[in-house]
């Protein structure tokens, strides 16, 4: 029902069950804690997702008969928290002033009590709720309410309340696009943080609305200050520290650098974005793309293209991310003047952009890939297959910046110039100056010289600072080490004084405790053996542990080195598809990274796994199947997937095999089995019955093969493959034509080879399907 928390009083929905609540309150008395068992009941049915009436007049039952027993008890206090619910429910049912109403006497009640704390909750709890009605005309009454909120927090001395308040009406004011009111409202939140040692996501999302702000108005100075300012605060507060925060900040330095050309600038903080970003294993395509452009507008191509090959390496892309990578390379080759490789991977990114995004609703990508491939062309004369990009991105213009605009108009003016329309192109071109000197002036270049030389001080005297403190600390580190040598020189002249006045008395007794202490030398010779053998015992166990662990680092590393291995095949593999035309030759190589991509998988497994011996099937299965939805775009052709897999690990012997004959049964399911209508995959590998097997099947709904299709007589690689590898695990394999293909193995249980575990969980890859179609 509700869609944003309220106030100190407002409770969530109670853990306790409906019955629970309600046996509880057959057996209360009339007391506070019945009073507090209807206000839960009430609260249970007012939080009930959804609006319904039943659930309404539920709430208003318990809760107006917590209002009656506060009034036969005369506990005003408790019948005032009651009100916030029932204020709350009367606004669900649509009678909001009736709701308001109660707010005001609520408020009146702590008014008269001179509590300025509970006021301030009740205001803020009013604007809540004005916003949960679902409406946008109460928008001044709400700032009103927070402002009222925020006043009385004030003088009860709760600033974090303060901030939060000015942050709610600060929020209004933005979606009101008050932007002068807004910026002061946003710069006090931020100053109140600071001063208070607040560091926390309303400081950071006050300057990131401040950087915004800055940017409509084209303010590079501003937003340079605004993110040096974050940056300094991540730096020195962990509390506020995130490596995804850090990121951010180095993402958007380095883009504002670029929009000036300070490109040397620009390569320093999008090498510390790219290093952080692999670090957090995230989507390494922005930093990239930063470094690639400041690197090539320094001249430094070779250094592009070694950077660009060594960051698919190490984390080959996804569908998404090649559409990328290929403009990468095609910029970079367009750099190095190898204008036909350039084209090539430019063109496959259009492709891949069509293909991924067939109705051109995803903006971003649609402009940043018909940007790149237009500047290629215009840049290298070809101003005839330039102007349809060119059109494409005029006709999606109002989403652009004044930068983007300025470069289109210019790349435009080029065409028609070209094309001999002159006057087209100066009206372009005049176009194109006019957003060029509003964006770059001198007077904003002097004030970004002034702000890097004040960050850059601002650093230096916090280096000095720690210094100086450093120093304090060793100085008094050294005055305590002499203290306390002081101290030990005049403890051991005293134990000598005690050891010289003892030394008669210890003489007198020597005789006494020769014969007790020959004994004692007996009895510790004895233990002496003992601990030796003991000893020697230990240090033969702790061998034979590092030994063990030895054994699994380098076994590990095995894996790791084959999975690295084989990503260099696919990576030639891949480099071979570049030049080769022929569809059957390409289509081979694409199979073969693929049963490759099935086998580095399977290492990869092994090496994260402690001993590095056997392979989750479970987690294995959902990995190759994401990988192949994406590589086949089955998303985006309505294929959906499910599984049903029991936890089952096997030994790399028998995972190979399982791993390939998936993935080619799972692979024709994707390319042959569905129309345009898509369809769904079935996957199970689960126990038999027998307990001396498990089955491993593989299913599709889709149009199956021809009435008369003779499958003994089939001799495709795929198939012939299948039937190879099930031998080899001594598995029973069959291929069943009925409504669609079912592939069927029967693989035999060894003691050496594998074991199960059943689950009762049902996994589904649809919503993650869901979340994978881009379109």
């Amino acid at each position: 029902m509700l869609l944003t928390g309220t106030n100190g009083y407002t409770q969530t929905p109670p853990k306790n069950s409906v019955e629970q609540l309600v046996n509880s309150l057959d057996q209360s008395r009339p007391d506070s804690s019945r009073i507090d068992i209807l206000w839960h009941l009430g609260d249970h049915y007012l939080y009930l997702p959804g609006n319904a009436k039943e659930d309404i007049d539920s709430a208003f039952l318990y809760l107006n008969q917590a209002v009656k027993l506060s009034d036969q008890l005369q506990l005003p206090e408790w019948k005032n928290k009651v009100f916030i619910s029932l204020a709350t429910c009367y606004i669900e049912a649509g009678r909001l002033e009736t709701g308001k109403t109660f707010f005001k006497q609520i408020i009146a009640y702590y008014k008269k009590q001179g509590n300025s704390y509970q006021q301030a909750h009740t205001w803020l709890a009013l604007g809540d709720q004005l916003a949960n009605n679902g409406k946008n005309d109460h928008q001044q009454e709400r700032k009103d309410c927070y402002q009222k909120a925020a006043i009385l927090y004030k003088e009860a001395g709760d600033k974090k309340k303060y901030i939060q308040a000015m942050a709610r009406r600060t929020h209004i004011l933005l979606d009101e696009r008050k932007t002068d009111e807004a910026e002061k409202s946003l710069l006090n939140i931020r100053d109140e943080s600071k001063r208070n040692g607040y560091y926390n996501d309303l400081y950071g999302w006050a300057l990131d609305n401040l950087t915004t702000l800055a940017a409509s108005k084209g303010d590079f100075y501003q937003q340079l200050f605004y993110q040096f300012e974050n940056l300094d605060a991540l730096k020195k507060h962990k509390e506020y520290y995130t490596i995804n925060g850090e990121i951010l900040c180095y993402n958007r330095i380095t883009d504002l650098y670029l929009q000036l050309d300070e490109y040397d600038k620009a390569e320093i903080y999008a090498k510390k974005e790219l290093s952080l970003t692999i670090q957090a294993k995230g989507d390494y395509i922005y930093p990239l793309d930063n470094l690639i452009n400041a690197l090539l507008n320094q001249g430094k191509t070779a250094g592009a293209l070694t950077i660009l090959k060594r960051t698919i390496i190490s984390m080959p892309p996804d569908t998404r991310q090649s559409i990328d990578v290929n403009q990468f390379f095609g910029r970079v080759y367009a750099a190095m003047r190898k204008k036909n490789i350039a084209e090539r991977y430019f063109l496959r990114a259009v492709r891949g952009y069509r293909s991924m995004d067939p109705k051109y609703e995803n903006i971003d990508y649609f402009t940043a890939t018909y940007e790149t491939i237009a500047e290629f062309y215009v840049t290298t004369g070809q101003f005839h297959k330039a102007a349809p990009f060119l059109s494409g991105l005029e006709s999606i213009s109002k989403h652009f910046t004044k930068v983007q605009k300025s470069t289109l108009a210019l790349n435009k003016s080029k065409v028609d110039s070209a094309s001999g329309n002159y006057f087209s192109a100066l009206k372009h071109f005049q176009y194109h100056s006019h957003l060029k000197d509003t964006l770059f002036n001198i007077e904003k270049a002097s004030q970004l010289n002034h702000l890097e030389v004040s960050f850059e001080t601002k650093q230096k005297q916090n280096q000095i600072r720690l210094l100086d403190a450093q120093n304090k600390t060793n100085l008094a580190r050294a005055q305590k080490a002499d203290l306390a040598r002081n101290i030990t020189a005049v403890g051991i002249l005293v134990m000598l004084v005690i050891s010289g006045i003892t030394f008669n008395t210890i003489r007198n007794k020597i005789k006494s405790n020769r014969l007790l202490t020959a004994k004692n030398n007996e009895i510790d010779r004895q233990n002496s053996d003992l601990q030796l053998i003991v000893s020697e015992k230990e240090g033969l166990l702790r061998e034979k542990e590092v030994l063990l662990a030895d054994k699994d680092i380098l076994l590990r590393e095995v894996h790791h080195r084959v999975k690295n291995n084989l990503q260099i095949v696919m990576s030639l593999l891949s480099t071979q598809l570049e030049y080769l035309e022929n569809k059957e030759a390409l289509q081979a190589i694409e199979e073969s990274q693929q049963r490759v991509q099935a086998i580095a998988l399977i290492h990869s497994k092994l090496y994260k796994e402690k001993r590095g011996l056997s392979i989750d099937m479970n987690s294995y299965i959902m990995d190759m199947v994401e990988d192949l939805t994406n590589i086949f775009s089955a998303a985006t052709r309505r294929i959906r997937f499910k599984t049903e897999i029991d936890i089952i690990n096997l030994d790399v012997d028998f995972a190979v095999p399982v791993g390939l004959i998936l993935n080619e049964a799972i692979t024709n399911a994707i390319k042959y089995a569905f129309d345009e209508k898509g369809g769904e995959v079935r996957i199970s590998l689960t126990k038999s019955g027998d307990e001396q097997s498990f089955l491993l099947k593989i299913s599709d709904n889709g149009k199956g093969f021809p009435k008369d299709f003779d499958l003994d007589s089939v001799n495709s690689l795929g198939i012939v493959m299948m039937k190879g590898l099930s031998g080899q695990i001594r598995a029973e394999f069959k291929i069943i034509n009925d409504e669609g293909v079912t592939i069927w193995l029967k693989i035999p249980v060894g003691p050496q080879n594998h074991s199960f575990v059943k689950s009762n969980s049902y996994i589904t890859t649809e919503d993650q399907n869901i979340i994978l179609n881009y379109g």
